[in-house]
């Protein structure tokens, strides 16, 4: 009667494996145990066979409270949310007292398994049991027939064994073969440029310096909007600061390495490029701030990793699936609720690293109809990037940034600079509704300031009066203008702008002097 029993898993395997389509999830040779899975209408159904004999139902009991706890263990093996559980015991005798309220549905307390029904195929009960299986099941149940001899019923046996046994271990190198596409070595390239160019702008100035940024290719919308679209790249490679740095080199190690396995070293490329333009323009298109970083070339690869997810689901949940989107959730709230974090660069590189993905698709494998298609929209998000960017006035300028460049400069005694910067953005800020008067006059007010060490008076005091007018409360402005006069021999309107700087500032000691020799000298 093993003999039997034997013969009944196998065939039962092989059938439910290849009539059925039911794929394989786990095989125990050592407990003559296989589990095996199967997706219907939306529901997913976990079967167990396992040839196994009990003489006490208390025995099978506590081997059923195990296998509950066990298929909890399977949780990332197994796809889906509602699963039902088949546990079927071949034996040749049942147990010997009573046990059939096992077979009633057991509900098991988990968020991904539902259910567990138990099935008893013992030697008188084998048609209807296995027929129950396949009915809760929801497939065509087909009679099990049993060779006439031992000596055939062994040979079928070992023969069903090894096609069962090949189909697994087909299916292991299978999904190997997925992760054995390509070594990491633009990774590692890309990781090495990376913390060269890091090194670069730290020797220059400093990797937080906006200038130093701006100088080596950062992306700055001004610069872009004048033809310099190669700093959409370029960004690709700058980073600022020492954590972004380490936080992106380490995404781009851990994930890089596994989208470049997958893909082969061609395809990571294109993949890692593409999404990185999509990030580079979208930040473009919606934000005005200056912007450095690999990230959004690396929510690219996550966009990879979702690709492959779609098409290897099983593969993708059973080893990386709820990390990854785990890590693209928390990214994406980091985002929401940060605002230093360039979101739109992030959602961007994401939804590119998708596309390109489907554009080169996996080695060995074309579907020339979904790449074209693929081609065709990536084509169409980057155009419409880049019109909708060179439209969208509200990013033309970062408010912030250009004070700050303007700072640095003066700091740095490049007058020529000061002078170009802020007549871009003082011509941009006339044009444009978004920013306030406040921000006009400290352009004016630094330009003033770069125009009178260039020897360029008369721009100077025209620059300072409308500071004035703009923002009649600046006293700084009001002292500029009252040297300027006092240059000129106007001493009445001299006095006059001391006199409002002193009142604005009564506590500036080089106001009050400054006022009071005026005085002295009128």
């Amino acid at each position: 009667m093993f003999l039997e029993e034997k013969y009944l898993l196998n065939r039962l395997t092989y059938n439910f494996i290849h009539d059925y389509e039911c794929n394989i999830v786990l095989i125990n040779n050592r407990s003559s145990e296989v589990w095996l899975e199967k997706k219907i209408k939306g529901k997913s159904h976990l079967i167990r066979i396992i040839q196994r004999s009990f003489d006490w139902q208390n025995r099978l009991k506590q081997e059923v409270d195990l296998t509950i706890e066990n298929v909890k263990k399977l949780k990332r093996l197994i796809i889906g949310r509602s699963v039902h559980v088949h546990n079927v015991y071949i034996a040749t005798h049942p147990p010997v007292d009573e046990w059939e309220y096992l077979k009633k549905p057991i509900s098991i307390k988990d968020n991904k398994f539902t259910t567990m029904n138990v099935y008893y195929l013992d030697e008188d009960n084998r048609e209807y049991e296995a027929k129950r299986l396949h009915d809760n099941i929801g497939i065509d149940y087909k009679p099990v027939e049993f060779p006439n001899t031992e000596i055939e019923m062994e040979q079928l046996t070992h023969y069903l064994k090894t096609l069962i046994d090949s189909e697994y271990q087909k299916n292991i190198k299978e999904t190997e073969k997925l992760f054995q596409n390509g070594k990491p070595v633009i990774t590692y390239l890309l990781l090495i440029a990376n913390i060269l160019m890091y090194i670069v702008l730290d020797i220059n100035g400093g990797s937080t310096n906006p200038e130093v940024l701006v100088n080596y290719g950062a992306k700055y919308n001004p610069a872009i909007i004048d033809g310099e679209w190669w700093r959409i790249i370029s960004s690709m490679f700058l980073h600022i600061g020492s954590l972004h740095l380490f936080m992106n080199m380490l995404a781009l190690f851990y994930v890089g390495t596994a989208v470049e396995r997958m893909y082969g070293s061609t395809r990571y490329s294109i993949i890692y490029f593409l999404a990185g333009i999509v990030g580079g323009l979208s930040s473009f298109a919606f934000s005005p701030q200056i912007a450095a970083g690999a990230s959004g070339a690396l929510f690219g690869l996550f966009g990879a990793l979702l690709f492959f997810g779609i098409n290897y689901k099983r593969v993708f949940f059973q080893t990386m699936g709820w990390n990854v989107i785990f890590v693209i959730i928390l990214n994406i709230l980091c985002g929401l609720l940060v605002p230093s974090i360039d979101n739109s660069a992030h959602m961007g590189g994401l939804l590119g690293g998708f596309i390109a993905s489907s554009i080169v698709f996996f080695p060995k494998k074309k579907k020339w109809f979904v790449q074209l298609i693929s081609f065709i929209v990536y084509i169409g998000i980057i155009s419409g990037l880049i019109l909708y960017g060179l439209s969208n006035t509200s990013v033309e300028m970062d408010e912030t940034l250009q004070l700050q460049r303007t700072q640095e400069l003066i700091e740095a005694e490049k007058f020529d600079e000061v002078v170009e910067i802020t007549s871009k953005a003082i011509k941009y800020s006339n044009d444009t509704i978004n920013y306030s008067s406040d921000y006009e006059a400290e352009l004016l007010f630094y330009r003033s300031f770069a125009l009178i060490q260039l020897d360029d008076l008369n721009k100077a005091k025209k620059d300072l009066e409308k500071v004035v007018m703009i923002n009649p409360d600046m006293a700084e402005a009001h002292y500029n203008l009252a040297i300027l006069f006092l240059d000129e021999g106007n001493s009445e309107k001299a006095i006059s702008h001391a006199k409002t700087a002193l009142e604005l500032q009564p506590d500036n000691r080089s106001f009050a002097d400054f006022h009071q020799r005026l005085l002295n000298e009128g």
